[in-house]
């Protein structure tokens, strides 16, 4: 296997591992509720448009 290859699965690997330590050690909220205000409802969303 080429090293460039070795590389790129490398660093690949590398953000994988920091993306799920970051999902698992993060805490917090998670999801669309964030970026609403404490105790207010989120929108409703329609759902596909038909024609």
């Amino acid at each position: 296997m080429p090293r460039w290859v070795k590389v790129v699965l490398g660093i690949g690997l590398a953000l994988l591992l920091l993306v799920a330590a970051l999902n698992v050690f993060g805490g917090g909220q998670h999801g669309p509720g964030r970026h609403f205000p404490a105790g207010a409802a989120a929108p409703v969303v329609a759902g596909p448009l038909t024609t």
